[in-house]
């Protein structure tokens, strides 16, 4: 290996032999290295969600930054298979780069892949419970990269956007630094902060604890259909509770739900019309007082095709069907006014009490000479159809209120009623679900997901963290720290991000101080050409100049836009930098006089030998990289460029 370094280095210090006919000022080629497109390294399947997957093991691909070391290079691979719905199952790692000019070949071994034993990260991450808590696309996106003086890494993250510190053995050390800005911080359409993006990292990680594939959140926490997409791209079957307004149903049905829990089951013809789930919450809560045979009865007569209800522990090892920790007026209009609090309170005595009570936010609720008093679970077991089942845990700190017991009972008495097949488990306290994967892995379960779950202590939740952000987004998809570099001084990481802000045409560079760990205003602006989308990498060559990559977003076209820019930092912090084109990468000379292209969609490294050329590498965005042949994944190039003067 140490020969193919000093080959690499060798031809590196050449002059390259250009034609003796003149020929038009433009950027050469001295140098290219190619790592096939069908790259694996060992490890666990991978893209089981992106088209031409799954895969047997872990592609090497996606590397977004370059670092020039004395054995060689650095990069890192990016989140893996394009966004984080699709990435769960690809490990993040940081790569050796070994290129041979003479022969042509780029080798890629593994440095280190990422991991969070310490629990730095303040968000569930896909292997949150295990003991390695290796990092995947869906937990982060590094996409630059940098190794400082004391042999740590810095990384630019896309999704916050933030930097992350790792140790040599790629490690998090200690949370995320985010950047502060008018008085909050850069918050990516992405951030693992912001609810919708919760959601999806925390079933991520509940499906690796409890094998849970069913989500049921707030209807209020959907906001989109590209949510709804993304989680059934990941995996997810999405049941969103409770839904009443028929605007809102409808709504939800355009954005492909699998189904809805609703009060008024008598409203759902078109969720039954459309092939979908329709729960009767309660059994028709909107209808009948709750709960009740009745309920039942008239959810089952209004076309629910699934009934739902809860689960509260008795003082004498049974479970009634009722929501609330009390029967209680004015549900239960003949109950002591303090109510009897079900876990306190034996089976014979809650079943006297009638629940016939008829509420005013229920306006069509009706008695109709029908049961009204509440069903012990093996009498509801015996109802009709699907159930879904939903075990209440109340806090009382009383023996029975308790997940465990609850859903082992409930597993019980599913056993003993032979009802397997068309019982669900659903809960928004966790341990149920873990408990019956380990315990019943026939029994399907649904986690709920709300306010309340944000709120549930961190037991109930199987630890996850919760740091939700209520903020504007100010950083769209795509567009976080793309670019990281050092200052020539070593003090200051640079750290700027691919797009302009809103309303900005600027690209903004951050410095942050290596020395205090905190950020230090605006090193530069960054004016974006108009002709491109993104800026793909930069790097400093010193205290007065640096390189960057300006592309656009077409690939396969020799009309595209993608340039090696030279920049010049300002002399004032803050200010724009001035620049100008060192390399056209769509054109290329090559020594004998021809041209070469490098019409990928995203060249996202660079950084500089110490004879002044420029070393560039694209990401190949396995397998959907076509910029040389429609017909093929991109291979990874990696091309050494003298840049025009």
């Amino acid at each position: 290996m140490r020969w193919l370094l000093i080959v690499f280095f060798a031809s590196c210090s050449s002059k390259p032999v250009l034609p003796e006919r003149k020929v038009p000022a433009r950027a050469l080629l001295t140098g290219r290295a190619v790592l096939p497109a069908n790259t694996f390294v060992d490890g666990p399947p991978s893209g089981a969600r992106v088209e031409g997957g799954p895969y047997a093991t872990q592609p090497v691909q996606g590397f977004s930054s370059l670092q020039l070391t004395p054995t060689g290079f650095l990069s890192i691979s990016d989140n893996g298979y394009g966004v984080p719905e699709t990435s769960a199952d690809f490990l993040l790692r940081a790569w050796k780069l070994e290129p041979d000019l003479t022969t042509g070949v780029l080798k890629a071994t593994t440095l280190f892949v990422l991991s969070d034993p310490s629990r730095r990260l303040p968000w569930p991450i896909v292997n949150e419970n295990t003991t390695t808590r290796l990092l995947t696309g869906a937990d982060l996106d590094p996409e630059s990269f940098v190794r400082v003086a004391d042999g740590t890494f810095w990384f630019g993250d896309e999704h916050g956007p933030f930097l992350v510190h790792v140790d040599d053995q790629g490690r998090v050390l200690e949370p995320p630094f985010e950047v502060p800005i008018d008085g909050g911080a850069l918050l990516g359409a992405d951030s693992p902060f912001l609810r919708t993006n919760l959601m999806l990292r925390s079933a991520e990680a509940l499906k690796v604890a409890t094998g849970t594939r069913t989500l049921s959140p707030d209807h209020r926490w959907l906001t989109s259909a590209d949510q709804v997409k993304a989680l059934h791209t990941a995996g997810f079957r999405v049941v969103p509770w409770t839904v009443n307004e028929p605007a809102r149903i409808d709504e939800l049905l355009r954005w492909n739900v699998d189904g809805v829990i609703t009060d008024r089951p008598d409203l759902g013809a078109a969720v039954r019309d459309a092939g979908k789930e329709l729960h009767g919450h309660r059994g028709a809560r909107g209808l009948a007082p709750e709960e009740t045979p009745l309920a039942f009865a008239l959810g089952l007569d209004a076309g629910a095709t699934v009934l739902e209800f809860d689960l509260t522990a008795t003082a004498d090892d049974e479970a009634l069907v009722w929501h609330d920790p009390s029967l209680a007026p004015p549900k239960c209009p003949r109950a002591p006014d303090a109510g009897l609090l079900i876990p306190a309170t034996k089976l014979e005595v809650l079943r006297r009490v009638d629940c016939n009570g008829l509420l005013a936010e229920f306006p069509l609720q009706r008695r109709d000479g029908g049961s009204t008093r509440p069903m012990t679970l093996t009498e509801a077991l015996k109802l009709p159809g699907r159930l879904n089942i939903e075990t209440k845990v109340h806090g009382t700190g009383l023996p029975h209120d308790d997940a465990s017991w609850l859903t082992r009972l409930l597993i019980k008495r599913v056993q003993e009623a032979d009802a397997g097949a068309r019982v669900t488990l659903q809960s928004f306290d966790w341990r149920s679900l873990q408990i019956a994967q380990a315990e019943a892995p026939w029994l399907e379960t649904i986690a709920l997901f709300g306010d309340r779950t944000v709120r549930a202590s961190p037991e109930t939740r199987l630890g996850f963290s919760w740091p939700e952000r209520v903020a504007p987004i100010t950083v769209h998809r795509s567009s976080g720290f793309e670019n990281l570099s050092m200052s020539a001084d070593g003090n200051f990481l640079i750290a700027m991000l691919e797009k302009p802000l809103p309303g900005e045409s600027d690209c903004l560079a951050f410095r942050f101080d290596l020395r205090t760990k905190r950020w230090a205003g605006l090193a530069f602006r960054f004016p974006l050409d108009e002709r491109a989308k993104a800026v793909g990498d930069l790097t400093l060559v010193n205290e007065r100049f640096g390189y960057a990559l300006e592309r656009d977003d077409s690939e396969r076209r020799s009309d595209g836009f993608k340039r090696l820019v030279r920049f010049r930092l300002p002399e004032v912090l803050g200010a724009r930098v001035t620049k100008t084109t060192a390399a056209d990468l769509l054109d290329l000379a090559l020594p004998d006089g021809g041209t070469f292209t490098f019409p990928f969609w995203t060249i996202e490294g660079v950084t500089t030998l110490p004879d002044g050329r420029v070393v560039i590498v694209n990401d190949n965005n396995f397998p959907f990289g076509r910029g040389r042949s429609e017909a093929t994944p991109d291979d990874t190039e990696l091309i050494v460029v003298q840049p025009m003067p």
